[in-house]
């Protein structure tokens, strides 16, 4: 049985990219199409305008799916009630014929090991391999169960993405908690206590508040080493593209060859502050580590600090995710391989408050960390429980 026989519609998207807007319906590209499930954490949106314009082959509706059909082949998510979305480019809108399958237990399949060598093996493309849209509307469907054996997969499946989803939830909120006690202390300088100073201008500091510079707040500002990845084992490296949107992507990880000692600074620790210095479009992005406790290799390519023990690790954090846009317009080089300097980020100017406030803060902050990292892992967990159970499922191992 063919994809396409158990679909109303599979249709590509346009062959460009649509008009960015500040605000409004959300512009899946491929980096948003997750397993399962959109990733819309920093998703880009479009106008009403360009939102009613683009869809001309269809509008994406509840419970179609979008396939990624490049970077990376063969990432499936379904599409939420009340979501909307506008189809980036490479990416194709399967709407599943309900009387025939269900729209959950296909995108599951889609995803099992079965379809996903399918399209691995049909993908082709000089430089990037892509699929060809007769070669998705052909794909060969070889199981088919009954409908209520569907519908329990599906079930099975979604548990654990509804988890995952309110485990993330979670986190969003704890890292807008934690982002608006910094904005609200030290950017509107409404910290506890500050009505007991009369600051007259911007530019006036409380008693014992000072700005110094980013290389003497931090113990280690530093690149990772030069790698070597011709070995069979070895430690997986963290590059550029695992830093997405203030989080670590594993997908992306390489391996090398483990560090001499005089390069073990170089290994991830908890806390770690992360900044992509080279490359077009993941340049700048920051992110933090609340949740990675074995051993990774910091790839040449990041830039990572370490606060010193008298100041706060999650104060600086805040600091630097501001600079994103900063970091973007003073990177140097040609298209495509430009470079933030080390020395750009050590010359910033931090304002450093009291101590006795630095540690209010980290009181109420740290907590927030340390949560955030234990749902991580709590994700990762399930994430890896789903990854066993969806082959097993499929290829009829565990029969529900």
């Amino acid at each position: 049985m063919k994809l396409e026989s158990v679909c109303t519609l599979i249709v590509d998207s346009e062959h460009k990219t649509a008009p960015r807007a500040t605000q409004g319906y959300p512009s899946i590209r491929t980096p948003n199409i997750g397993k399962g499930r959109l990733k819309l954490e920093g998703v880009y949106r479009v106008s009403k305008e360009t939102y009613t314009k683009w869809p001309r082959r269809a509008i994406p509706q509840a419970d179609d799916l979008i396939l990624a059909r490049e970077a990376p082949v063969g990432n499936v998510a379904i599409i939420p009630d009340k979501l909307n979305p506008c189809l980036g480019q490479r990416t194709v809108l399967i709407r599943p014929d309900t009387k025939k399958i269900h729209p959950h237990f296909l995108c599951y399949y889609l995803l099992s090991n079965e379809i996903q060598n399918k399209m691995t093996g049909l993908s082709s493309g000089a430089t990037v391999a892509h699929l060809n849209m007769k070669d998705i509307r052909e794909l060969e469907l070889t199981f088919i169960p009954k409908r209520k054996t569907q519908e329990q997969i599906a079930s099975i499946l979604s548990n654990y993405d509804s988890l995952i989803e309110n485990n993330q939830r979670r986190i969003n909120l704890l890292e807008q908690a934690a982002q608006n006690i910094y904005k609200e202390w030290f950017v509107n300088m409404s910290f506890p206590g500050c009505k007991e100073y009369n600051l007259r201008t911007n530019t006036q500091l409380p008693n014992n508040w000072k700005r110094i510079l980013v290389k003497d707040y931090v113990e280690i500002i530093s690149k990772g080493p030069s790698l070597n990845y011709k070995v069979e084992e070895g430690i997986p490296v963290l590059n550029q593209s695992c830093i997405r949107n203030g989080e670590i992507s594993l997908d992306k990880i390489r391996i090398a060859a483990k560090l001499k000692d005089n390069k073990k600074h170089c290994y991830l620790r908890i806390n770690d502050i992360l900044i992509n210095s080279m490359g077009q479009g993941t340049l700048g992005r920051v992110s933090k580590n609340n949740s990675i406790q074995e051993d990774y290799i910091i790839h040449n390519c990041i830039i990572f600090l370490r606060s010193k023990t008298i100041y706060s690790q999650t104060y600086l954090y805040q600091f630097i995710s501001s600079k994103q846009s900063y970091f973007i317009s003073v990177a140097q080089g040609s298209t495509g391989q430009t470079t933030l300097k080390k020395s750009l980020i050590e010359n910033l100017e931090i304002l450093v408050p009291e101590p006795q406030l630095l540690q209010k803060y980290d009181e109420l902050v740290l907590p927030m960390w340390n949560e955030i990292g234990i749902l991580k892992n709590q994700n990762s967990q399930l994430q890896k429980a789903q990854n066993i159970l969806l082959p097993r499922l499929m290829n009829q191992t565990i029969r529900v």
